[in-house]
């Protein structure tokens, strides 16, 4: 999801990049269903591994924890790191229902993120 708001506001003007230290083996449908009712599909992305990432210096990290970035492969380094303190929907639990409202609470906290995000250190959105 912070993937697809990155490209979102992006617009081109930054490279994204997203992986994880245990992506699953396909993208979270309810990510997905939850980012098409912000009309954003992300549908083709596929998870990936963080060793998969291309050895090079990125100006931002993105983080859901913090100590994260101790483990990144030797040849990956960073400018800024942001910690994202967000709870993770793929712990919810119950009816569908409520596990696509706690999916929506973490995107639309996430655009907020990457609406200010974007604004002050990619692009001017407004």
């Amino acid at each position: 999801m912070l993937e697809g708001w990155l490209n979102y506001y992006g617009r081109g003007a930054a490279e994204i990049i997203s992986a994880g230290t245990e992506p699953n083996e396909k993208t979270d449908l309810n990510a997905v269903r939850v980012m098409m009712d912000a009309v954003i599909d992300i549908s083709a992305k596929q998870p990936k591994h963080i060793d998969t990432i291309e050895k090079k210096h990125f100006d931002y990290l993105f983080l859901f924890q913090d100590g994260l970035e101790e483990i990144l492969p030797e040849g990956i380094t960073f400018g800024e790191k942001k910690v994202l303190d967000l709870n993770d929907p793929t712990e919810a639990t119950g009816e569908e229902k409520e596990i696509l409202r706690a999916y929506g609470l973490v995107r639309d906290a996430l655009e907020d993120i990457v609406f200010d995000f974007t604004n002050t250190n990619i692009k001017k959105l407004y």
